[in-house]
């Protein structure tokens, strides 16, 4: 009996371990979710209809770019495998904050939106245009670093 006793005690320690560890898990996430969250910009994930109304009509102009947008923008052609893709993604989050109002962020999965991708001869992930408001984009390839981008989106913006 002493044998089967001490087995029993162990396994109700951590079945009682794992419910209330999973309890306050659901608990915080709940308390979280009530907190007021600060404003966060999203970074929006372009189709090839949303590029063509947003962006640039490379259907009906494709050898001259007409920039449609109002703003300057960064826009990411990237890929979900690609991992200095992923390096980047959390600063061009941030940045989307920092710049909110004043830089449009939009993101191209080029798995997903070839056509795009192809039309614009991406070759290497990631690659970023800076678009200003007038005149041509320009093409960055690989990953920056934060100061980098602040760089030239500082540059942006005196366009």
């Amino acid at each position: 009996m002493r044998k089967l006793f001490l087995p029993l005690i162990a396994l109700a320690f951590i079945a009682l371990t794992s419910i209330a560890c999973g309890g306050k898990k659901a608990a915080s996430t709940e308390e979280a979710s009530n907190e007021p969250s600060e404003a966060k910009a999203e970074i929006a994930h372009l189709t090839k209809d949303e590029y063509i109304a947003k962006v640039s009509d490379f259907v009906a102009n494709p050898d001259k770019w007409v920039f449609k947008g109002d703003k300057p923008m960064l826009i990411d052609f990237y890929a979900t495998w690609c991992p200095p893709c992923k390096q980047i993604a959390p600063i061009l989050e941030e940045l989307a904050k920092e710049y909110e109002g004043k830089i449009d962020f939009y993101k191209i999965d080029v798995d997903q939106e070839g056509e795009l991708a192809q039309a614009y001869n991406i070759r290497s992930i990631p690659t970023l245009f800076f678009v200003p408001t007038e005149g041509d984009p320009e093409t960055v390839l690989g990953a920056l670093s934060k100061e980098a981008f602040v760089e030239k989106l500082d540059a942006l913006l005196k366009k």
